[in-house]
């Protein structure tokens, strides 16, 4: 029995009935690939890269649409035992699409001038030949491995300028509509002088790839090693990853690109030394994680490293302990990795995931990444942004991180339309397989970690009824790009001065195309293409201003003072809201913006002169809100409450005693005040004044009196929100107030069994009003 320590890997897509090869990724560098067809294996084996990428051929298996693809890998251990990983599991199978009946236009994706060796088309149909005329006929054709396809220019002579190129694919069945490109331009270099492209550092031993920056619109580039001796590559994109044979410690490296039918040829790049590798970045899994995973993402990884997956459980007392669970070879810096069937034994349940990796005998370190029970519940729907015909990328938003998303379609002929994606932020934008149709029915579907929760939404694609012209935004100086309002899908051309300097792809209804660096007097134009359509230019043309700045001073409010004071001026652009580092000039000092600075803001004096700068933007004036301070508080004096009475039964008062029982809070204690005594209806009791204000009193008080020689009491609680009229609300903080009250009196009587009746008075006070 074969031991599992190999992860399962994964087949890309799309794979049609006429596909000549099939990807298959996350493989251990060198293990045996084999391929299955509805879990029956087919024979076309091969042997896993550098990368752990294995490229297998199936042009002679006659693939029927629906079947299902899946691969294993395996390998002889350094033990001499047999190493087999489960099979892809179903979400990362490919299922086998048929040949769309009517075939979708291509796309141009690059620019076009006389001397390009290469043009970039998309939209392809893997299996499809792809053709690219001019009005004299083919200049170059392809077979489509996949969706984008290099085409190489087999014209003796550089191409016509202002001529019109046409792109079609075609199959036995039948063939696409052709697709226009955009006149061709003349080469867009001053004297045949061709700029070097750059390679990036650092590199290091081991490394399978070189990134190539600078390359210009269809150019062949050359890279050249003092040791392997480098390779010629295509033109894959203006910024290249050129796969290579693992470089060596002192290796050098440099780049050439070139047009070889105008004879124009760059100078060589900067020389790159190959670094002696010493460590490996710590590897990550991209939270949340659970029980029950079927896949896992990794990101911080390098390219031909080795990765190995463990699974651990807390023993207690802070001590774990793990097992390896398989292994795979990194392509990228982010990938992800189907787990084997046996990742999560019942019963056993896990506690965290390790992930290492190792190259050149140098490992990384390993972090726990920790499991959850379920991964969250479902948030409302995915949103999908407006989709239109021939659009090949979509926005999704309103995602949860830690899901799967799915993309499918109601059309019959392709209803995949991506791979399985984890998600990892609430808004992703997503390269479909194919380019969209008119009126199909796109569906979002996410997927939970080990739960058969679902959430989907469906949005039909529309149909392109009129291409008008785009709307070139506002665009500022300082900016490298222009932002183009355009119609979702389409392919965005940017023109400054009428001359051609840059093109994006529109996944909405914006876009923001790189051109470099502007001038004042610049005219920007742009124009959109989509399906077989050419929108008219875009007019009139925006001319480039200088950006705008907002200042706002902290705090907002500056009291004036004798000594200095911290304060700052916030800078920020006014179109795009980000913090500038801008000077701020005051009189006789400079100071940077976003930071704290001492100023003397005088007791009579104005706004201080103060301007504010930054390359590229217009300056703007800032006037200080400037506040007198102010007056000092009078000294305390205190506060009167005055309380009176009046009698209501017609007897005349000998004497009035107060006495006042204070409280803070109304299940607070009572306090007592010994109030003064007035000689007839009224008695002046003057309290401290409560601080700090808003504190208030609650009264209680208690008023003794003679009337004819006779002592009285009476009392009356002044309580909170009552609707008693013996009991009314006092709020007292400490202002002058005055409370009047009323002498009220009542006869309480009893009878015997005589009919004799006794009874005495009763003495209360009601209070009347406060004032």
């Amino acid at each position: 029995m074969a031991s599992i320590f190999l992860l399962p890997p994964t087949v890309t897509g799309p794979v049609t009935t006429l596909s000549l090869n099939v990807l298959v990724v996350g493989c251990v560098a060198g293990a045996t690939v084999q391929l299955y067809r509805n879990g029956n294996k087919l024979g076309n084996d091969e042997l896993a890269d550098y990368t752990g990428n294995a490229t297998i051929t199936v042009s002679s298996l006659n693939l029927k649409a629906g079947e299902k693809i899946t691969a294993k890998q395996s390998q002889i251990n350094g033990v001499g035992v047999l190493e087999e990983s489960d099979p892809s599991p179903d979400m990362y199978a490919q299922i086998v699409m048929a040949i769309p009946t009517n075939l979708p236009p291509l796309l141009f994706l690059s620019n076009i001038h006389s001397c390009v060796d290469y043009i970039i088309v998309g939209g392809a149909i893997p299996g499809a030949t792809v053709y690219i005329n001019d009005e004299n006929g083919n200049i170059g054709f392809e077979l489509a491995i996949g969706t984008e396809v290099s085409v190489s220019i087999q014209s003796k002579n550089p191409l016509k300028i202002d001529g019109i190129l046409k792109a079609y694919q075609e199959v036995s069945s039948g063939k696409s509509p052709k697709t226009p490109s955009l006149p061709v331009a003349a080469i867009p270099i001053k004297e045949r002088v061709l700029e070097a492209p750059f390679v990036m550092p650092p590199l290091y031993e081991c490394d399978t790839a070189v990134s190539v920056t600078g390359i210009m619109d269809g150019a062949s580039v050359n890279l050249k090693s003092n040791v392997s001796g480098g390779g010629l590559y295509p033109f894959i994109g203006n910024a290249a990853l050129l796969g290579t044979l693992p470089l060596k410690f002192n290796e050098n490296l440099t780049a050439i690109q070139f047009f070889r039918r105008c004879g124009i040829e760059s100078g060589e790049s900067t020389q790159v030394p190959v670094l002696k590798l010493t460590h490996l970045p710590t590897p990550r899994a991209l939270h949340p994680l659970c029980h029950g995973a079927t896949s896992f993402t990794a990101t911080d990884l390098v390219a031909g490293a080795k990765i190995s997956v463990y699974i651990g459980i807390n023993t207690g007392g802070g001590s774990t302990s793990s097992s390896l669970i398989g292994q795979a070879t990194a392509n990228g810096t982010t990938q992800t990795f189907p787990l084997p069937t046996t990742t999560f034994p019942t019963g056993q349940p896990a506690d965290f995931i390790q992930i290492s990796q190792e190259r050149c005998s140098v490992g990384s370190l390993f972090l726990h990444n920790t499991l959850f029970s379920s991964i969250p519940g479902l948030a409302p729907p995915p949103i999908l942004a407006e989709m239109f015909e021939c659009s090949r990328m979509v926005e999704i938003s309103n995602l949860t991180p830690g899901t799967t998303l799915l993309l499918t379609s109601n059309n019959a002929d392709w209803p995949t339309l991506a791979a399985p994606m984890y998600v990892t932020s609430s808004r992703m934008q997503v390269k479909l397989y194919r380019t969209l149709k008119a009126f199909e029915e796109v569906t979002a579907e996410l997927k939970g970690c080990n739960t058969g929760a679902i959430s989907k939404v469906t949005r039909t694609v529309e149909a392109l009824t009129i291409l008008a012209a785009p709307e070139v935004m506002v665009t500022r100086l300082w900016q490298d790009f222009v932002r183009v309002k355009c119609v979702p899908g389409a392919q965005v051309h940017v023109y400054i001065n009428e001359k051609w300097r840059g093109r994006a792809e529109a996944v909405t209804s914006v876009v923001k195309v790189p051109v470099g660096k502007l001038g004042r007097e610049d005219k920007i134009t742009a124009l959109q293409t989509i399906c077989t359509r050419i929108s008219d230019m875009s007019f009139p043309p925006m001319q480039v201003s200088l950006g705008q700045l907002v200042a706002q001073h902290q705090p907002s409010e500056v009291i004036k003072n004798a000594n200095p004071q911290n304060v700052s001026v916030q800078v920020f652009d006014a179109d795009f809201k980000f913090n500038l580092p801008a000077t701020i000039q005051m009189p006789g000092a400079t100071f940077p913006a976003n930071t704290v600075f001492p100023w003397l803001f005088p007791i009579g004096q104005s706004s201080p002169a103060t301007s504010v700068h930054l390359t590229d933007y217009e300056s703007v004036s800032l006037t200080w809100n400037l506040k007198d301070p102010p007056p000092p508080p009078p000294p305390d004096a205190p506060a009167k409450l005055t309380l009176s009475v009046t009698s209501g039964i017609g007897v005349t008062f000998k004497k009035v005693d107060w006495t006042l029982f204070i409280r803070q809070s109304l299940g607070g204690a009572l306090t007592p005040f010994p109030g003064g005594t007035g000689n007839g209806t009224s008695a002046a009791i003057s309290l401290p004044t409560p601080s700090p204000p808003p504190i208030f009193y609650y009264v209680s008080c208690e008023c003794n009196f003679e009337i004819d020689k006779v002592a009285y009491k009476a009392d009356v609680i002044i309580h909170p929100y009552s609707d008693d009229p013996a009991k009314a609300i006092i709020e007292w903080r400490g202002n002058p107030l005055q409370a009047n009250f009323q002498l009220q009196s009542d006869f309480i009587y009893s009878s015997d069994n005589n009919g004799n009746i006794t009874g005495k008075i009763f003495y209360y006070l009601r209070l009347i009003n406060v004032v």
